[in-house]
């Protein structure tokens, strides 16, 4: 079954149909390992993360729900670490540079990784990745960031705005 069929199922079999959730979590945990060794890494990780997000609206009481949360966990931190490693190194020309830091990013942020995500950004450069990269230290609650970020754009009056209410948030 493709992995579209596949999500759909999940979505929706009953939550507490815990037996066919599990095997149908089973199934699309491989297609994610698949794109994992195909070298998906984005693919990879928005499958782990939705399985994740499917898993938490299961009752937790049953061991093989417990098992089958900690086998995805354990997945994702390894995906989080080899797809890190696979986009790293970055390409020779700027735009090349650019779309490989583009690419990390959203790996990043499909991991939920708001203030790794947020770094990335920064790197690149760009005054409209500040920006992108404050929302994802805001995501993350870290306030500061936010407005450390926006840094170089606070001759606008509305990032001024934005970084007024970043630092109301924050309790400044």
């Amino acid at each position: 079954m493709p992995q579209r069929e596949l999500d759909l199922a999940l979505q929706t079999c009953p939550a507490a149909d815990v037996i066919r959730r599990l095997g149908l979590i089973d199934r699309l945990l491989a297609v994610g390992l698949e794109a994992a060794a195909a070298k998906q890494w984005l693919a990879a990780m928005q499958t782990l993360t939705a399985l994740k997000t499917q898993l938490a609206c299961m009752p937790e009481d049953s061991a093989a729900v417990m098992e089958c949360a900690g086998r995805i966990e354990r997945h994702r931190t390894e995906l989080l670490e080899a797809g890190r490693a696979g986009l790293r190194p970055a390409s020779d020309g700027a735009q090349d540079a650019r779309s490989a830091l583009l690419a990390h990013c959203a790996f990043e942020e499909a991991a939920g990784e708001w203030a790794e995500a947020a770094l990335v950004l920064e790197q690149s450069g760009e005054l409209n990745d500040r920006v992108r990269a404050s929302v994802c230290w805001e995501k993350d609650h870290q306030y500061g960031e936010a407005v450390r970020a926006l840094g170089p754009l606070a001759a606008r009056k509305d990032i001024q705005l934005r970084m007024a209410e970043l630092r109301e948030q924050a309790g400044d």
